[in-house]
């Protein structure tokens, strides 16, 4: 890895400012993410491609690097300028010798150089003023109750704990000493820290291989240039070479056949005039014998120059001689059989010579995905119909019969019954409200509305109201069928906020979802989202302000009822089929936790304990304990 690399960000590559810690855990400079591309309130991280969700506030509102870096720098702080070069870079380092200022890339370069590769490089301390106050982080490993350090962890309630919390409130809770847990968890995460850097080292590497194989490349691809070249340089010499060959073939040729043809006409000139002359001579001597010869002699040569012209008119003319036609037979030269007879470059995919692993070193588990193993602990079965349960203190349950609200163990022992001052109404309870473990009330399905004109309050019970669940802030949320919302309630029972789920039809549009609510089951996770099931065979996880995040969804399920528990998962339990699911509290499938082998049947109700038991309900009246810790 480059020296100096994790502290520069990945983005502009130089030293932080205003460092930002994404949730992918990657960090950049503040003005570098506000120039990245925002689409639906999301950025998506330049090194993992992770869409990071932004807050209300944009990047500001982001986290800040928690941690001191040694080379962060404040937006307005008055940096120092590279002396070696004219880009006006962030000085990182300064050299002894030379007495100047240099930027990263500068830095690298001077080490190179022969005249100062031996010179003595020191980065620059940009912020030797800063003091980091720790003393809020250092609240935070103290008991807020007791002002002492937490020791121990508690495993079922998923918090630390002092020594003195550990025995008044969790003494039959599940604990473990906080520093050897820590110590494993750290050790846990150096050995990945281990395999990053092995890989980081293997990543370099691979980049200098890269780069040599880069090089060797453009040597490669040169060579081949010149080749190029120099074979176009001969086809051309030896291309004009043999035109001029040809050339002085042809016309070597042509006047060859020429003097051949120029010959047999001369000679045939010759003979023509030959005989021209004959006649001729002939016509002379016969128009003197006729003209100037005496009679006698005229008489004796007669006979003789007769013959002799008969003879000379018996015979022919000489046949005209045989020439050549000469012509020049050519054809055009097309640019497939030039390139034909030039070439050309071909590319082919070369087959890896060897597969990039990454260096393998044995990982210790997280142990944060572990696989849950559910056994049964208990099971018993009330005398009358079960109407709600909710978490008690410890490993107790209260439960709403027909006629009170009754406390149990996990063994089926009833503990205590229920005090309420309308005790006569409570046959009309409908649920539970549960404010904590040891305060609870009935809820009997009515609203109080207050009325400011006559300073009157009355009680005006819903058409089809829903009993939901008690938010952290201890108001209940009631769904109300009529208009298709959710009613925040104070104590009082008066509406403090009407609430509707965002595309709440257009997300059940997608499972062929009735629109006609018959039950809700709904619950609070840790992170504060809600898990919703309107008792069909879709769940939907939405966050504080019902937007929706995921669904879930089983065809043909019957999701009846909800659990919660302090590791952050979500129960889901499916009456129809007999099964129970457990999800993360942002709707991730994890496993199946319990089926019909396990004695599950038409799940009605269901809820952990503070000691991490699992209660599911029936329908035969029949409650069975589980543990999955």
């Amino acid at each position: 890895m480059a020296e100096g690399c994790n502290l520069k960000c990945g983005i502009c590559k130089s030293c932080f400012i205003e460092p930002k810690l994404l949730d992918c855990y990657h960090t950049f400079c503040s003005p570098c993410l506000q120039k990245l591309d925002v689409r639906d309130s999301k950025i998506v991280c330049p090194l993992c491609k992770t869409n990071i969700p932004l807050p209300d506030n944009g990047v500001s509102g982001l986290k800040p690097y928690p941690f001191k870096l040694g080379y962060v720098t404040e937006p307005n702080a008055i940096m120092d300028a590279c002396e070696l070069c004219y880009e006006q870079n962030i000085a990182m380092a300064t050299c002894l010798e030379c007495k100047i200022s240099l930027c990263s890339n500068c830095r690298n370069y001077h080490g190179k150089l022969k005249a100062s590769r031996n010179h003595t490089i020191e980065p620059l301390q940009q912020n030797k003023s800063e003091n980091v106050d720790q003393s809020g982080e250092n609240d935070k490993d103290k008991c807020k109750d007791h002002g002492k350090e937490f020791s121990f962890f508690c495993k079922p309630c998923y918090c630390l704990l002092c020594i003195e919390c550990s025995e008044e409130y969790h003494r039959c809770h599940q604990v473990e000493n906080l520093s050897v847990l820590l110590q494993s968890k750290k050790e846990k995460l150096l050995v990945r820290i281990a395999s990053f850097k092995a890989r980081i080292s293997f990543l370099q590497n691979t980049a200098d291989m890269v780069r040599l194989k880069e090089s060797n490349y453009d040597k490669h691809c040169l060579v081949l240039k010149q080749d190029v070249k120099e074979h176009a340089k001969y086809l051309k010499d030896r291309f004009c070479s043999t035109v001029d060959e040809l050339t002085n073939k042809n016309l070597d040729t042509i006047d060859n056949i020429k003097t051949k043809d120029i010959n047999e006409l001369d000679k045939y000139l010759i003979e023509i005039e030959t005989a021209k002359m004959s006649l001729s001579g002939l016509v002379m001597i016969t128009e003197d014998f006729i003209n100037k010869l005496s009679v006698a002699h005229f008489r004796e040569e007669f006979s003789h120059i007769g013959k002799r012209l008969d003879n000379e008119l018996c015979k022919s003319v000489s046949t005209f001689p045989s020439i050549h036609d000469l012509n020049f037979e050519r054809k055009d030269v097309a640019k497939d059989i030039i390139e034909n007879i030039f070439g050309k470059v071909t590319a082919r995919a070369k087959k890896n010579e060897t597969k990039q692993t990454y260096p393998q070193l044995p990982l210790p588990e997280l142990g944060l995905l572990s696989v849950h193993k559910a056994g049964k602990i208990s099971e018993f079965v009330l005398e009358t119909d079960i109407k709600d349960i909710v978490p008690a203190e410890n490993d107790y349950a209260w439960i709403l019969s027909n006629n009170e609200i009754s406390m149990f163990s996990y063994k089926g022992i009833c503990i205590s019954e229920g005090r309420n001052e309308n005790s006569n109404m409570l046959p009309n309870a409908k649920r539970i409200v549960r404010k904590s473990a040891n305060e609870i009330r009935p809820w009997y399905g009515c609203l109080k509305r207050e009325n400011t004109k006559y300073n009157k309050s009355t009680e005006d019970p819903f058409t089809n109201e829903l009993f939901c669940c008690v938010v952290r802030n201890g108001n209940l949320l009631v769904y109300n069928d009529r208009d298709a919302k959710f009613y925040e309630l104070t104590d009082q029972e008066s509406v403090q906020n009407k609430i509707e789920i965002d595309n709440f039809f257009q997300q059940m549009h997608k499972y062929r979802y009735s629109y006609k609510v018959k039950a809700v089951a709904m619950k609070q996770t840790k992170n504060l989202n809600f898990v919703i099931s309107f008792c069909e065979d879709v769940v939907l996880f939405t966050d504080k302000h019902f937007k929706v995040l995921d669904t879930f969804w089983k065809y043909g399920a019957q999701f009846k009822a909800i659990a919660t528990d302090n590791y952050g998962n979500v129960f889901l339990a499916d009456s129809k089929h007999g099964f129970v699911y457990m999800l993360s509290e942002n709707g991730v499938f994890l496993q199946n936790l319990l089926s019909e082998n396990e004695g599950i049947s038409n799940t009605t109700d269901m809820i952990v304990d503070e000691c991490g038991h699992l209660w599911l309900v029936g329908s035969s009246k029949s409650v069975q304990v589980f543990s999955y810790q």
